[in-house]
């Protein structure tokens, strides 16, 4: 069982209020089995955004294996 404190209480309600998102897009380096790439996770994200009235405030996109931790624009995208 999770329990809320009123300080996580308050953070998730202001995570959950707001229709501001960011896009993070990743294709890996490895080709074998990507089905979609840059373009197609970007034209999915988009369009699920506008349907749930969702504003993109930023995007983020790196070509680069999901097991590296040092892609720059996940970095960056976590600091938002």
């Amino acid at each position: 069982m999770v329990r809320y404190t009123s300080t996580m209480s308050s953070a998730m309600s202001a995570i959950i209020n707001t229709n501001e998102v960011i896009l993070y897009l990743r294709k890996s380096q490895d080709k074998r089995g990507q089905v979609y790439s840059i373009e197609g996770q970007r034209d999915y994200l988009v369009d699920f955004c506008n349907r749930n009235e969702l504003v993109v405030t930023n995007e983020y996109a790196d070509v680069a294996s999901g097991m590296d931790d040092e892609r720059p624009a996940f970095i960056e995208a976590c600091k938002e």
